[in-house]
């Protein structure tokens, strides 16, 4: 025989899960203070730029000629590329 539904009001439902989830964030600050054994060293901040020059750095002198275009160059259809900004609907 199946079992009745408890009915929950959405206060309760919103307090229970506010609850929660203050004590996983207590829980996790105070587990982030405790070093673990085996926790890897944290990565160093990189930014944009720097993960943009080492793809460039690993790249080929043919790679880059295929893919990388002069500061200055100008499409025939779009003008100055370094201002052209569109979204890839293609992908």
């Amino acid at each position: 025989m199946p079992t009745p539904r408890t009915v929950i009001s959405r206060r309760h439902l919103l307090a229970g899960a506010a609850g929660t989830a203050g004590l996983l964030a207590s829980r996790g600050s105070r587990l982030a203070a405790e070093p673990a054994a085996t926790a890897t060293p944290p990565a160093a901040a990189t930014s944009a730029e720097s993960l943009a020059a080492v793809l460039h750095e690993s790249l080929t002198p043919e790679q880059r000629h295929q893919v990388c275009f002069p500061w200055d160059y100008r499409h025939p259809k779009f003008g100055l590329l370094r201002t052209r900004v569109g979204n890839n609907w293609n992908a």
